[in-house]
């Protein structure tokens, strides 16, 4: 007895299942590619799914190195521009596990419902001869909406981990804000070169004394200060952080030096927060927080964009 496997069903399963898998990277690191690259990417992958499948003795280790590392960074080099092995790095590890949280999404599906038989039948051509050009069709809208569903449950959950307690320090006053960790986030300060967190002004202000929240609220009105406003009290805390954005391409934010800015993972207990706890992440002295004039998020979960450097 034996299974009768069609290469180019395979490789079909194999090529879809890797442009839904680059697709929610893409959404996910909020990558840039184009449709060619996707493609080819997706050609890569699915070859190398084919070879494997009919090379059944290799033994596990060869098996691994090649299907996993060798065939993940494969398709990741090709599918987006390369930057620093930093961010391939990164982005290699997240596509392993939005694999793992698929994987095992489509192996309940495979397992619990009628998702298993379509598959032992179209790999075996029991179901070809009746798939039409409509049947496609008509399950491409199913597909995209799976796809739109696992995208957005999967940004909650990483979104969840991406989140953090803090707890920022200006002269005497200390205050717990909520802050999110982006991975855009590559401000830093001209000067001193250190990275630059981003908070909303109207949830750090209680923070700063009068006269230098009349300075900030000048600048955040007017987008710009004339040097003799500054007060010189107040002048050594203030940075002008240059950055870029779409319809802008010389921006400058007003930036503080705060004496301390606390990280702390987003469970932490009710309670001052201390470098004791199990959930502190680290600790952060004379960090450059930039006011931004508005809201950091529709739904007020955070309150502060936090830098990589500050983790």
């Amino acid at each position: 007895m034996y299974l009768e496997i069609y290469i180019d069903v395979l490789f079909l399963i194999n090529f879809t299942m890797d442009i839904i898998l680059l697709i929610i990277l893409k959404k996910v690191r909020k990558l840039r590619s184009s449709v060619i690259r996707t493609l080819l990417a997706a050609i890569a992958g699915g070859i190398n799914g084919c070879i494997m499948a009919f090379v059944p003795g290799l033994p596990m280790v060869i098996k691994f190195i090649f299907m996993y590392i060798f065939t993940t960074y494969l398709m990741v080099r090709i599918a987006y521009r390369f930057t620093n092995y930093r961010e391939l790095m990164k982005n290699i590890i997240m596509l392993f596990i939005i694999t793992f949280f698929l994987g095992g999404f489509l192996n309940s599906l495979y397992y619990y419902s009628d998702l298993g038989y379509f598959f032992k039948e179209l790999l075996t051509d029991g179901m070809l001869s009746n798939v039409t050009v409509k049947f496609f069709l008509l399950l491409s809208p199913v597909i995209f909406i799976g796809v739109r569903l696992f995208i957005k449950a999967f940004c909650e959950i990483k979104k969840h981990h991406n989140l953090y307690m803090l707890e920022v320090k200006y002269g005497s006053e200390r205050l717990k804000l909520k802050g999110f960790y982006d991975t855009g986030n590559s401000l830093t300060d001209p000067v001193s070169g250190k990275p630059v967190a981003i908070a909303e002004y109207g949830a750090v202000k209680t923070l700063f004394p009068d006269k230098l929240k009349n300075t900030i609220e000048l600048y955040l009105e007017n987008g710009f200060l004339d040097v003799n406003s500054i007060d010189t009290e107040y002048a050594a805390a203030i940075r002008f952080i240059p950055y870029k954005s779409i319809g802008k391409e010389n921006g400058m934010l007003i930036g503080i030096i705060f004496n301390e800015v606390i990280v702390h993972s987003i469970d932490e207990p009710a309670g001052k927060p201390g470098k004791d706890n199990n959930d502190f992440v680290s600790d952060n002295k004379n960090s450059i927080i930039a006011m931004h004039n508005g809201k950091l998020s529709n739904k007020e979960d955070y309150q502060v964009i936090l830098h990589k450097e500050l983790l």
